[in-house]
């Protein structure tokens, strides 16, 4: 190591290297973490199959009833596709190639995680070198809601992994003023806008407070601007517009407003180019690409059905009774219980964040990035108290990047700081993500801190209140997968403690692995010629009394999981049928 990368302070951003050691070091140090958290994944499913994971909706898993649209796609040709969420193609590849099971699809946004803590790294190694990359790489790899969401398979993932795409190349923009660095970044917002369809709007804050008073700067700069809020301002109008004119008014061809949003998209970008190739790129020109080609990224996939699915996220509103459209949320509750929910990333949180925002920004080196990512937070948060109500804590996870920096990074500075973090995540991470084991969960009980779970619904609370415990990823069902019990081909009965109208996913799940009839609730259940017979039910919900019935095995939810989360149940005809 030379002596002038020795006295270079140990935040200050580095472009390269200090030395191959060290780099290697750091890469070796980041393969290992990505390898546990792969292997942690592996062996959870191994230990325990959630066979339905999802438990905040009664009516099923849409993300994973989209994901099976997919994997018929793939395998059968048929497109009842509906497009929801980029995770949704991904798992159903993944199914496609390695089998229809929730395993298989849960483990399918790994990846997405193991690109995070690689950003991560990279966002460390630029302003703390190795302690700051592994500092962060870690913070990632052991918060809870890094395990949380993939075992409840939602969009977080690859939220999460777009989120940390676009901070890192924010950071590394110079404002908005390197070309290669600004198109990179219009891919990351494309891409977590095929996540997210909130996504530009709860990352507009630190996009804008990157670019800073550069977008003011010259002229091409404002022109730049000012051709992006021309094409936003007729996107807007034409969505609006089409979303309010009824289907047999005028009966557009489904690939017409695709076509259309893609032409405006392009003709700005084509435009921003053109001003970005007849002098120096200012901030206005790259804001003006990077959000133009997000735009053109996202618009096929995002507008391809015939129902637009942007109005997905009016329609949300709607039913969220959002702050935004006056809803019965006011925008104060939602704020105070983002905040309290900051306490889930890690064992006080909320303390992490703010005390490590206030050293990161004292200290020279490291004040543009605290007060650029710490306002940035702060506007992120305030987007999403003001348009997404806190029904659940998944709504926050994807931005666990931005919060990790400013709780962990300043631990950097100092060789002492840097090892008593590190001896906090080694301690409090294995108790955050494996909590529910029966070892760590009964020492934990015995501490008097045992651990809680972020991800309930909120929709009676109106006073949230700080939790000090330790945030704990518990399995809602600690015990193999119920289905093992049945053969496959067997003739199986469905019934639905809350009757649907549509398949679910476990109907459709059943149905590839079973002959399955639907049952109707009655009080003596009409089984023909079935052999067993699959309750989906809340654990308080009883089937009525039957002497041809006899329970094989139900799941065994754990206390702290609310009582309307519904779980299977197998039986098994034994009369002789």
């Amino acid at each position: 190591m030379n002596r002038s990368a020795r006295k270079t302070s140990p935040l200050g951003p580095t472009s390269l290297p200090v030395s191959r050691r060290e780099a290697l070091q750091v890469a070796l140090w980041v393969a290992l973490m990505m390898l546990a958290f792969v292997a942690g994944q592996v062996w959870w499913e191994g230990h325990t199959e959630l066979v339905f994971p999802d438990y905040h909706s009664t009516a099923g898993n849409d993300g994973l009833s989209s994901a099976w649209d997919y994997y018929e796609l793939f395998t059968k040709g048929q497109d009842g596709t509906t497009g929801r969420s980029i995770c949704n193609p991904v798992t159903g590849a993944a199914m496609a190639a390695w089998g229809p099971e929730v395993a298989v699809a849960r483990l399918s946004q790994v990846p997405f995680i193991l690109g995070v803590i690689v950003l991560m790294a990279g966002i460390g190694w630029r302003f703390g070198r190795s302690r700051g990359a592994i500092l962060l790489a870690l913070g990632v790899t052991l918060s809870p809601w890094a395990w949380l969401f993939i075992r409840n398979y939602t969009r977080a993932p690859v939220s999460m992994f777009a989120v940390a795409a676009t901070i890192f190349l924010l950071l590394i923009s110079r404002n908005l003023t390197r070309p290669a660095v600004c198109t990179a970044l219009g891919l990351a917002m494309g891409l977590g806008w095929l996540a997210d369809l909130a996504y530009p709007l709860i990352l507009a804050p630190m996009t804008l407070i990157v670019a800073g008073r550069g977008l003011w700067s010259s002229r091409r700069s404002v022109f730049s601007l000012l051709v992006l809020l021309a094409t936003l301002v007729l996107l807007a109008v034409l969505m609006l517009d089409y979303a309010s004119t009824p289907a047999n008014r005028i009966p557009l061809p489904d690939r017409f407003v695709p076509l259309v949003v893609m032409d405006l998209w392009a003709a700005a970008l084509l435009i921003c180019l053109g001003v970005g190739r007849s002098g120096p790129w200012t901030p206005g020109t790259g804001l003006a690409v990077s959000v133009s080609l997000g735009g053109l990224l996202a618009s096929p996939y995002l507008l391809y059905y015939r129902e637009v699915r942007i109005g997905e996220m009016w329609v949300a509103q709607v039913e969220w009774n959002s702050p935004f459209l006056g809803g019965f949320w006011s925008f104060e509750a939602c704020l105070r219980q983002y905040v309290c929910w900051l306490n889930g990333m890690t064992w006080g949180g909320l303390l992490w964040v703010v005390v490590g925002a206030l050293l990161l920004a004292a200290w020279k080196p490291t004040r543009t990035v605290a007060w650029q990512v710490g306002l940035g937070a702060l506007g992120t948060l305030a987007v999403l108290s003001w348009f997404v109500p806190p029904v659940y804590a998944r709504y926050l996870a994807p931005y666990l990047p931005m919060f990790a920096i400013l709780a962990f990074l300043w631990a950097a500075r100092w060789k002492t700081s840097y090892i008593a973090c590190l001896v906090f995540m080694l301690v409090a991470g294995p108790l955050q993500v494996l909590g529910n084991t029966p070892l760590l969960e009964g020492a934990l009980a015995r501490a008097g801190l045992s651990g809680f779970l972020y991800d309930h619904p909120w929709y009676h609370s109106r006073s949230p209140h700080l939790n000090w415990r330790i945030p704990s990823v518990r399995d809602p069902m600690p015990v193999p997968s119920v289905l093992n019990q049945i053969p496959r081909g067997a003739k199986v009965g469905l019934l639905l403690a809350h009757a649907q109208e549509v398949k679910i996913f476990q109907e459709r799940y059943l149905q590839h692995h079973f002959r399955v009839d639907r049952l109707l609730p009655a009080p003596r259940l009409d089984l023909k010629d079935l052999e067993y017979v699959v309750v989906i039910a809340p654990a308080s919900w009883e089937l009525p009394p039957d002497p041809r019935l006899r329970l094989l095995q139900e799941a065994s939810p754990h206390p702290s999981f609310p009582p309307e989360m519904e779980f299977p149940r197998v039986y098994r005809r034994i009369d002789g049928s």
